[in-house]
C-alpha cells in the first residue's frame, strides 16, 4: 500500500526516502521501564524504517538509483540513564543504514544516517528539562542537509553517518 501510494504521488518512481519517524519513551531506568513502551519505541524507530525502506526500495532499484536518509540521533552514540529504547534504537538506525549501503550501494542506492541536530521538537522536549538548553539548532538545518545529501554528487564523499552541521560544512566550506 505504501509503495503504491508513494509511486502514485511521485508519478511512478521514487528517488528519495527520508525515514524521519521517531518516538521517545519516558525517561526511566531499565528496571522501571514498561516493556510495552520500550517495544513501541523500537517498533517505530527501527521496524518502521525497515518497513518503509522495504516498501520503497524496489522502485529505486528498478530505476537504478536513489537516496535513503535515515534520521538517527546523537542519542544513539551516547549512554545516559533513561530512554534506553530510544538510544539503542537510534544506534540500530545507524547500523541498518550501514547494511543498506553494503547491500545496495553497488546498485546505485546512496544511504545516509543523519543526526539532525539539537532541534526543539515535540520529541526532544520529552527529554529531561536539564537537557532543553542544548536545543539550539533550527529545523531548516536538517532540511538543508537532506536537500544537499540528495542533490549533490559530492554527497557520496560524506561519511555515511553524519550530522547536519558536518554535511552543510561541506556545502558551505565552513
Amino acid at each position: 500500500m505504501l509503495a503504491e501510494t508513494a509511486q502514485l504521488v511521485a508519478g511512478g518512481s521514487i528517488h528519495v526516502l527520508v525515514n524521519n519517524a521517531g518516538v521517545l519513551e519516558e525517561w526511566k531506568a531499565i528496571n522501571d521501564t514498561d516493556p510495552s513502551e520500550w517495544q513501541r519505541t523500537w517498533m517505530v524507530n527501527v521496524r518502521g524504517i525497515f518497513l518503509a525502506t522495504k516498501a520503497l526500495l524496489p522502485s529505486m532499484l528498478a530505476h537504478k538509483g536513489g537516496t535513503i536518509i535515515n534520521i538517527s540521533s546523537i542519542g544513539g552514540l551516547l549512554t545516559r540513564t533513561g530512554a534506553s529504547a530510544y538510544q539503542m534504537s537510534k544506534t540500530d538506525v545507524t547500523r541498518f543504514t550501514a547494511f543498506l549501503d553494503a547491500d545496495h550501494s553497488s546498485q546505485g542506492i546512496r544511504t545516509f544516517a543523519l543526526e539532525p541536530g539539537n532541534v526543539s521538537t515535540d520529541l526532544a522536549l520529552c527529554m529531561p528539562e536539564d537537557l532543553h538548553h542544548i536545543l539550539v539548532d533550527k529545523p531548516e538545518l536538517s532540511g538543508a542537509a537532506c536537500v544537499y545529501l540528495t542533490t549533490s554528487s559530492d554527497a557520496s564523499l560524506v561519511v555515511k553517518q553524519t550530522t547536519c552541521k558536518a554535511a552543510m560544512s561541506l556545502q558551505t566550506g565552513i
